[in-house]
């Protein structure tokens, strides 16, 4: 992401814990992140699996990370699927 400044649109300010889920400005809750990963993630908050464990900030990242690549994946699934289903059609 940070590998030329052709890519510099693609990056985004992400919460952590999302604005619209009580989530603040603060360094600590912000995080660098792409485009997509940051549609991905939403307004999902790592807070809830945690059922009230303290936790740092470098945690909440790692969930976060984790749910965003298994979206990633799943949604890589759905368009290996499309793919295969427009190909077998055409």
């Amino acid at each position: 992401m940070l590998k030329s400044v052709e890519n510099y649109k693609e990056w985004q300010t992400d919460h952590i814990v999302p604005y619209s889920k009580s989530g603040d400005d603060s360094y600590d809750n912000c995080v660098l992140s792409c485009r997509t990963c940051n549609f991905i993630k939403g307004t999902w908050n790592p807070l809830n699996v945690l059922n009230g464990e303290p936790v740092s900030r470098d945690k909440l990242i790692q969930l976060s990370k984790n749910y965003v690549l298994e979206k990633r994946e799943c949604i890589e699934s759905q368009i290996h699927e499309y793919r295969r289903i427009t190909q077998k059609h055409s």
